[in-house]
């Protein structure tokens, strides 16, 4: 029997590469952005829109009772091919997404009427704060109706083009936010019209080419199935309980800094937390290039295989969260002074607890992952929600008992991230994965680390003999010989004979393409 998703190390790897590409762009316009917003606009104000963000990140939970399933049960639809299916959990999920839908512009309308006795916001910003919260609750109705319609390029696995999208976007990003604040006003204001307006945008653009590349995804009233419905929305609500436990982890922090603490507590976990949240974001782009072969995998009863890329792929995506977090983490201090000033030095301490305990779980990155392609999700979602509602029961007393402002949060989320994991979701990775602890700790823990543990001890034989970096240009000449380091201990003393033939398929590609193109 064949399969009808494709199953190929190739394109999973090439996608991956386009999406690192699409997203380390995305990552320079923030870094500029922040930079731009934190030196131009009062505290007061530039807290706004990471707290109305966070807020927002749980409005998209109701999305997930919807979507969560969408790839993983058409994924399996389109390995087994079987058309029938695929336009009857589509058609059964447009219902829930106009009803849904409909019920978030309502009450989206309702809340930004009255965001200020939801939100602590400052009199002057009262208006502003009520324009934001209209134009993402009208972006964030948009996406759930067309949701079922959009995930066409996911399945048929056409990330690149996906990646191109959102290259596109960025670029449009770019283009509105400079006619806004150079044109109008340095205002946060027009953050929040320009990053909808290119959502908006890239919604439409996902619509007609996913239609385009899967026919398949159109609606249908007479291809409702009731069962479908209840199979997709168990699956939903059980992603949707672990889905609101990361959103907890990962945005309740400047909800209760804004309530318990101070504008510049917010401020300071918001630009401590920016690199673990792209580096996270980065991780997600990668992981989800992977989750259609993964259900393939699945589907065919292929289960060593899955044990295989499991180890492997958590120990490559542990390569690429310290070939960043390392150097990052060496020269916090130096970064946080030179990028906002000795007056946010609390942010070097915020941006360490955070890095460190979200290192540890790389290591099984691609647990989320596999429980999606085996449906197994429920387990997650359980002990997930606790975990998270003890994080935000340590962060009150520490950020409103003790006092610890940003700190407190973070070291909330350190603390609690490393017991939970250690007891519960380590144990669970390597049971759902079918591999034995030696595998996993000798080929994703041991190597993955490998190279941050060389680098760090190297950086810290040459802080001997040199000074450390007082401008933008040592620290790039420091951050580059950190980078140099940490490739030739993974290049030279990390890679398995199995990576070493994947890195040497890329040059040989490579190099290909450039003969062809020096031919031309």
């Amino acid at each position: 029997m064949s399969i009808g998703v494709t199953i190929s190390k190739k394109l999973i790897l090439t996608n991956s590469i386009s999406s690192i590409i699409s997203r380390i762009i995305s990552v320079l316009l923030v870094l500029w952005l922040q930079r731009f917003l934190i030196s131009r606009v009062p505290t007061d104000e530039y807290a706004i829109y990471p707290v109305f963000m966070s807020g927002m990140m749980f409005m998209l939970l109701l999305r997930t009772i919807l979507s969560s399933g969408l790839v993983r049960y058409l994924s399996d639809a389109k390995a087994r091919h079987d058309s029938e299916r695929i336009s009857s959990i589509v058609s059964t999920l447009f219902v829930f997404s106009v009803i849904i839908a409909l019920f978030s512009l309502i009450g989206g309308i309702f809340l930004s009427i009255n965001i200020t006795n939801i939100f602590t916001i400052a009199p002057d910003y009262s208006f502003d704060a009520f324009i934001i919260a209209i134009v993402l609750f009208i972006s964030f109705s948009l996406q759930v109706l067309f949701s079922p319609f959009e995930v066409g390029l996911h399945v048929e696995q056409k990330f690149i083009l996906l990646n191109i999208i959102e290259i596109v976007l960025v670029i449009l990003r770019i283009i509105i936010l400079l006619v806004l604040l150079f044109g109008i006003s340095t205002r946060v204001i027009w953050v929040a019209v320009a990053n909808e307006l290119a959502n908006i945008t890239g919604l439409v653009l996902r619509f007609f080419l996913s239609r385009h590349v899967m026919p398949e995804l159109k609606f249908n009233i007479k291809r409702f199935n009731r069962n479908i419905a209840k199979e997709l929305l168990s699956f939903g609500g059980w992603s949707f309980i672990g889905q609101a436990a990361y959103r907890i982890r990962t945005h309740a922090d400047p909800i209760i800094l804004n309530k318990l603490g101070t504008s510049f507590d917010v401020t300071c976990f918001y630009l401590g937390n920016m690199v673990l949240h792209h580096l996270t974001a980065f991780i997600m782009r990668v992981t989800q290039t992977i989750l259609p072969s993964l259900t393939a995998m699945n589907a065919m009863g292929q289960r060593e295989r899955l044990g295989k890329v499991f180890v492997r792929y958590n120990r490559i995506i542990l390569w690429g969260f310290m070939l960043v977090a390392t150097p990052v983490l060496f020269y916090r201090k130096e970064v946080v002074t030179l990028y906002v000033g000795e007056r946010f030095s609390v942010v070097a301490i915020v941006l360490m607890l955070l890095l460190l305990s979200d290192a540890s779980a790389r290591t099984y990155s691609l647990l989320h992952n596999l429980a999606v392609a085996k449906g197994q999700v429920k387990f997650l979602a359980i002990t997930g929600f606790i975990f998270q509602f003890t994080n935000i029961i340590l962060t009150i007393i520490l950020v409103g008992k003790y006092k610890m402002g940003a700190v407190g949060s973070a070291l909330s989320t350190a603390i609690i991230t490393i017991v939970f994991q250690s007891i519960i979701l380590i144990p669970y990775s390597l049971w759902l994965a079918e591999v034995s602890f030696l595998n996993w700790f000798q080929n994703s823990v041991l190597l993955g680390f490998l190279p941050a543990s060389i680098t760090l001890i190297s950086l810290s034989i040459l802080k001997i003999f040199f000074s450390s970096p007082a401008n933008w240009v040592t620290l790039l000449i420091h951050l580059v010989i950190s980078v140099f380091i940490y490739l030739f201990a993974l290049f030279f003393l990390s890679l398995t004979n199995e990576d070493k033939m994947d890195v040497d398929m890329v040059l040989k590609r490579i190099l290909t393409l450039s003969s062809k193109r020096s031919i031309k």
